[in-house]
């Protein structure tokens, strides 16, 4: 079976196998093309850290591409045949790592603000049924307000990225 030996963001046919690129995963086959050895990546000029860094960094390349190949393969498995990881499977996990890169995750006060923006919303839409009580046209002010410029916040840092 071929699979793809992947460098960060690309791929090649190369012929390694399942069980090679299982030994890649658990440190069995860490030599040769997969990893630099420490005195390669001194003599281009790597420090301490970043020889470190880059290392954790290849591991856990390794570990995540495999953990999503064997996924791509599992959901692709026949139910009476063994698991296969091809080609396409470690293809599709490179795409989908590499489409990951550099996107900006939602801030937790992102996800409060946009659900207040819903509450308030609702709120001020309850007040103003109820404008006719004492508390109705103020909490409808306030909460219409308060979610406008929520609103407001968020739409101008969407358009802004």
């Amino acid at each position: 079976m071929v699979i793809s030996h992947v460098h960060f963001g690309y791929a090649e046919n190369l012929p390694y196998n399942y069980s090679q690129l299982y030994a890649l995963e658990t440190n069995e086959y860490l030599n040769g093309e997969y990893v630099k050895t420490d005195q390669e990546l001194e003599q281009d000029g790597f420090t301490s850290s970043g020889l470190t860094r880059y290392q954790e960094t290849v591991k856990a390349y390794a570990d995540t591409l495999h953990k999503k190949a064997v996924t791509f393969g599992e959901a692709d498995k026949a139910p009476d045949l063994p698991l296969e990881v091809t080609h396409d499977h470690v293809r599709a996990a490179t795409h989908l790592i590499s489409n990951s890169f550099g996107k900006d995750k939602a801030s937790p006060w992102w996800v409060v603000s946009q659900v207040s923006e819903y509450l308030l919303t609702a709120t001020s839409a309850f007040a103003l049924g109820n404008t006719a009580k004492a508390w109705g046209t103020p909490v409808f002010v306030i909460s219409a307000v308060v979610a406008g410029i929520l609103i407001a916040v968020r739409l101008s840092n969407t358009k802004s990225k």
